[in-house]
């Protein structure tokens, strides 16, 4: 009941903040605790209602949404507590074991582990030096670096798309064989992949993704009311009766993400899949992403690789670091930074702070020497600025403005990745 309680909690803060955040965390609340068909239509139906009001700010937050909210969430909560039989308890159940898994370190989270591992092209032309991975249920691990240092072939070897030349692997959850041995059939089953070049496919929306879900087994009113579910999820009303070539490239990516999650797969692997979006859609994918992701009726691990590196960091778990050299006549991939996001720069003995200027670089660095900061570099589209740790980001502001420096983007890069590409 706690756990029931709490996400209720959110969705009713999230309402005071964000109508369409809170319209899709109901949508995941109905479906993770509710069997009441009428409850998660009313749920569909007014996510709908706040997107189709979405230019129309009066309407989109207007307190009846509000309150259709509450009285939703009213009675899912009433509903458990006076007919425990009439709710999914599955959920409960779920987080009671998940916690005891915790609590216990066991391996049950574990979706994949790799140690050692490595991959060769041809004789040698590009080697992805050894790595280790963990993915784990409920987590986002992305991939970045640069390009051509064997992001897409590391998820390719976790996709088993490609076999690793060195090292182990095992997937816990649907495999109990290691090595040479693994279920391959079981583990394919169990892995949805979204490659960065989508394939045509026929039909139209809706029918696709009936067809997809009725492949896997769920047929009848439950794949009717799942591929609704997801068609409201993930914003494709206005798309069920359109085709492949009526669809735009951010459309046909969200329509590829509710195919791959429609059938509750354990891991997600996409190879770039913002490229192709723009930045409200970009937006939009990710933070669906992660609140499905976090599902805890369907948890599911999430291996991506993205060139959108801030983006990428405000949603990750874990964040693998990949940098491009060369030993001897060949080129190779090597990791290196692998481990929690919220843990990089936490060592760091400098501050770091990019920045975009009207000023030339000499004029910037007279103008900050005469602050007592002699570092400043180029670094393509942008300058990179280094101090000491007791210049935060604040203080670095202030010091920018009394400088009279004609400042047209600022970002503290600290505890960021991004400074991983300086002088590579």
């Amino acid at each position: 009941m706690e756990a029931l309680i709490s996400d209720a909690k959110k969705v009713e803060e999230s309402a005071r903040v964000d109508l369409h955040d809170a319209a899709n965390k109901l949508l995941q609340f109905a479906n993770d605790y509710s069997t009441d068909v009428q409850l998660k239509k009313r749920a569909l139906k007014l996510n709908w209602d706040i997107l189709a009001n979405d230019k129309n700010l009066e309407l989109s937050n207007s307190p009846e949404f509000k309150k259709e909210i509450g009285l939703i969430i009213s009675s899912i909560v009433t509903k458990l507590k006076d007919d425990p039989d009439h709710v999914n308890n599955y959920r409960e159940e779920f987080e009671k074991t998940r916690q005891i898994i915790i609590e216990n370190s066991t391996k049950k989270e574990l979706v994949f582990f790799g140690q050692g591992l490595s991959y060769q092209y041809g004789q040698g032309d590009f080697t992805l030096q050894p790595y280790d991975i963990e993915l784990r249920l409920g987590e986002i691990t992305s991939v970045v670096g640069e390009n051509s240092s064997g992001k897409s072939t590391l998820i390719k070897v976790v996709a088993g798309e490609h076999l690793a030349n060195t090292g182990e692997i095992s997937y816990p959850l649907f495999s109990k064989k290691i090595g040479k041995d693994l279920d391959w059939r079981n583990i394919k089953r169990n892995i949805a992949y979204i490659p960065q070049q989508l394939d045509p496919w026929s039909g139209i929306v809706k029918d696709y993704l009936r067809f997809t879900l009725a492949i896997k087994g769920v047929r009848g009113r439950e794949n009717v009311d799942e591929v609704d579910y997801f068609i409201h999820r993930l914003g494709l009303s206005e798309f069920v009766d359109r085709s492949w070539n009526e669809l735009s490239g951010g459309a046909r990516m969200r329509v590829e993400l509710a195919k791959a999650l429609i059938w509750k797969p354990k891991l997600l692997i996409l190879d770039e899949p913002l490229a192709n979006l723009d930045i409200n859609a970009q937006s939009i994918f990710l933070r669906d992403l992660k609140q499905l992701t976090n599902s805890h009726k369907h948890p599911v691990s999430v291996l991506i690789t993205s060139q959108h590196l801030f983006e990428m960091e405000n949603i990750s778990d874990k964040t693998i670091f990949l940098k491009k050299g060369v030993q001897g006549e060949y080129s190779i991939g090597e990791v290196v930074y692998n481990d929690f996001t919220s843990k990089f720069g936490s060592g760091r003995t400098r501050n770091s702070f990019e920045i975009d200027c009207k000023q030339s670089l000499d004029e910037i660095r007279s103008s900050l020497l005469k602050a007592g900061i002699s570092e400043v570099l180029s670094q393509g589209q942008y300058f990179s600025i280094k101090t000491s740790l007791d210049i935060d980001a604040q203080k670095m502001l202030e010091i920018l403005v009394k400088s009279n420096l004609q400042i047209t983007y600022f970002r503290d890069t600290s505890e960021s990745t991004r400074t991983l590409f300086e002088n590579l």
